[in-house]
């Protein structure tokens, strides 16, 4: 969960089917690469993410790392360890350590954000071709209000997704658009804006609040919108979505 949300008021305790369906992309698309030795989660939230990688045991270790942390904390899931930092250069796993990378939904709040990649990169923790996963939100006409609650810089066209990590010396193996199905509601938000001006009263995933089956509908129809999206792009058919996934690998030039 984007830390930003809770600010908005207290946590529901349900979790939103776009976050529950986003951890399960970001889980298919890191079990096509090889198991992680440890994984960095840069921009972690309340580590809802890194806790599903522990519960699958899928790296030994996992680093954190959030600004709007209160503070750094260690515990354990599962039996891995996991340590949560507020700071990059606070990160203290071993050199050379960190395998697997995850950006998700962070690029978008920061201004430099080929700066951040680099500096990821040159971390001293993170080994020449980790495997890399970034998340972005897609399509900047579709910018509103919701966008500017979260603190967005920007969305991103799949091209400039791709340019950002070339930039920053990310060997792009893969990337593609998810969540198709949200496009429509993501323009009626736009008309309406348009037409009404911005609701003041927009927030985010903290205060989801519904029948546990209507938010387990939302999440498989979501995750099976990726899923068909993944079969599409293996035909050469690109399927734009609300959402953006880049894997790839860092390379040894930016360090």
């Amino acid at each position: 969960m984007d830390l930003s949300d809770v600010e908005q008021g207290a946590f529901s305790g349900e979790r939103h089917p776009w976050e529950l369906a986003r951890r399960r992309v970001v889980l298919d698309l890191m079990a096509q690469t090889p198991k992680a030795s440890s994984l960095l989660d840069v921009g972690c939230g309340d580590a809802f993410v890194l806790d599903g990688f522990a519960d699958r045991a899928l790296a030994d270790a996992l680093y954190g790392v959030d600004s709007a942390l209160s503070e750094a904390r260690q515990y354990r899931r599962a039996g891995i360890p996991v340590s949560l930092s507020t700071s990059l250069d606070d990160v203290d796993a071993p050199a050379d350590s960190v395998s697997h990378v995850l950006l998700l939904d962070v690029l978008e709040h920061v201004e430099d954000d080929v700066g951040l990649l680099r500096a990821i990169t040159a971390h001293p923790a993170v080994r020449g071709g980790a495997h890399l996963l970034v998340t972005v939100p897609a399509h900047q006409r579709l910018f509103i209000e919701h966008d500017r609650m979260l603190r967005h810089h920007r969305r991103y066209s799949a091209a400039q997704l791709v340019d950002t990590a070339r930039a920053a010396g990310v060997d792009v193996v893969d990337h593609g658009g998810f969540f198709t199905s949200l496009l429509a509601p993501r323009v009626a938000s736009l008309v309406k804006e348009k037409l009404a001006g911005p609701d003041r009263r927009a927030t985010g995933v903290a205060r989801w609040q519904a029948p546990g089956w209507v938010t387990r509908t939302i999440e498989n129809t979501l995750y099976a919108d990726y899923k068909v999206g993944r079969r599409l792009l293996r035909r050469g058919v690109f399927v734009p979505g609300l959402s953006l996934y880049l894997v790839g690998r860092l390379g040894e030039g930016a360090r």
